[in-house]
């Protein structure tokens, strides 16, 4: 039989309920290691999942910056063949002294 503290023998029923608590704090030690273990885990997979958002929005904002820059050059582009037809058909009416509308410019 196995002695208490002060040298007397101890309960089998005490020594039982010790032995289960100690088996319970063990268990309870090993998943707060466990939970600790997980929440680095999260944590990680977090970072790691933001880092990878944060790349894709940097893409997407410097595809984004490439495709308004060359849109902004074919709308130059657009705007300069605008402005040389219209002077080629206000060269062609002055010459020619006919109206957009087809008449003949009489002044009217």
């Amino acid at each position: 039989m196995a002695h208490g503290m002060n040298g007397r023998p101890m309960d089998p029923g005490i020594r039982l309920v010790l032995e289960e608590l100690r088996d319970f704090r063990k268990e309870a030690r090993d998943d707060r290691r466990q939970a600790a273990a997980d929440r680095r885990e999260a944590a990680a997979d977090r970072r790691r999942s933001d880092e990878r958002f944060e790349r894709i929005i940097q893409e997407f904002r410097e595809d984004s910056a490439r495709r308004d820059a060359v849109m902004d050059k074919r709308f130059r582009q657009i705007h300069v063949v605008g402005v040389a037809i219209l002077k080629t058909l206000e060269r062609i009416e002055r010459n020619t002294g006919i109206r957009r509308n087809g008449r003949p410019n009489n002044g009217r």
